[in-house]
């Protein structure tokens, strides 16, 4: 949506002068990525990790990381 992509572009934006924003996100990403290698390692299927991902959560981790220029 417009709105979405409103959002992505402003915390981009912010993001790169934002200090505390950059380490707050790098804090978020960090627990999420522990937390995917946690399930990788005791579902090795994949489906566990793979649940965190589409989760809600998951889609912050993924637009923060996004955004972060972390994922392009």
């Amino acid at each position: 949506s417009a709105e979405a992509r409103t959002v992505f572009a402003e915390l981009s934006r912010r993001y790169k002068v934002d200090a505390d924003l950059q380490h707050t996100v790098a804090r978020y990403l960090g627990e999420f990525e522990r937390i995917l290698r946690d399930a990788e390692s005791r579902d090795p299927s994949g489906r566990l990790a793979h649940g965190h991902l589409v989760s809600e959560t998951g889609r912050v981790y993924l637009f923060l990381a996004h955004a972060s220029g972390r994922l392009v």
